[in-house]
């Protein structure tokens, strides 16, 4: 933050001086178009060819020779002036499509992550009601398993006879079991949510337990500060600052990159 303000302060300075070199310049225009103004109201042509202090009256082709380098000087000074002119023209033109290309990018970001977080929401309540919907299921195909029995035993002809047919009937069918259940899922899941919230509540709240909390710097590689750290960064500064500040954000990745502590981020921020 303090970069960022020794920063905008130099250029709000700067952008002063130009302001004060402008009005210093048309000033000085303003004064020399009156002393003109005065000399030619009071010009008379006997009374100065009189005089000859004019070059005009003394050496009138040494005047014309100074007279058109004056016009080249103003040419070139005027054709300076309309390049500059274009140039701001463009450059604010280049600055405001920048700022709309800025605008339309945070736009769609955070659409993009209120659209994450409707999914997320999403598949978690659908999730959930899957859930609660499924419950351990179990098919007895006694029925089909009977009557299976029953015509393997009329087709056998070791029993032909009533008896043979009635005394295999008597005998206990043995019918496998076909059951399915979603117990270990549920389990493994409620066991994964168990242990994140055992996970978040060990981080502590306060900053002298965040600046004292013990990073395992081993497990921080460019692929987590790239894709998730940067981000995350440049979404808050967003929040504080209201602009998009890319060089800040470097700031912080390279200090997270060093392994340096929070409490000398703070100090040189």
């Amino acid at each position: 933050e303090r970069r960022w303000q020794h920063r905008e302060e130099t250029m709000a300075t700067n952008r002063e001086r130009e302001a004060e070199r402008d009005l210093d310049v048309r000033e000085k225009q303003i004064r020399d178009r009156e002393i003109m103004a005065r000399k030619l109201a009071e010009w008379g042509d006997d009374i100065e060819a009189d005089s000859g202090q004019e070059e005009y009256y003394k050496d009138r082709s040494r005047w014309w020779f100074h007279r058109q380098q004056f016009r080249a000087r103003e040419l070139a000074m005027d054709e300076a002036d309309r390049l500059r002119e274009q140039q701001e023209i463009e450059l604010e033109q280049h600055r405001l499509q920048t700022l709309e290309e800025e605008r339309k990018q945070r736009e769609e970001a955070m659409e993009a992550e209120l659209n994450n977080e409707k999914e997320i929401l999403t598949l978690a309540t659908n999730g959930t009601s899957q859930n609660n919907s499924v419950k351990p299921k179990l098919t007895l195909n006694l029925a089909s398993k009977r009557r299976a029995a029953l015509m393997a035993l009329a087709e056998d002809e070791e029993f032909d006879d009533e008896e043979g047919i009635e005394s295999k009937r008597k005998r206990r069918i043995l019918v496998p079991l076909e059951y399915s259940d979603n117990e270990d899922d549920e389990n493994k899941t409620e066991e994964r949510k168990k242990k994140i919230k055992e996970l978040v509540a060990t981080i502590p709240t306060d900053k002298e337990g965040l600046w004292n909390w013990n990073v395992k710097w081993e497990e921080l590689d460019e692929n987590i500060l790239s894709k998730k750290l940067q981000p995350f960064v440049s979404k808050k500064i967003v929040e504080y600052l209201g602009v998009q500040e890319d060089e800040l954000v470097s700031f912080v990745i390279d200090h997270l990159r060093n392994k340096k502590p929070a409490e000398d981020l703070t100090k040189e921020m």
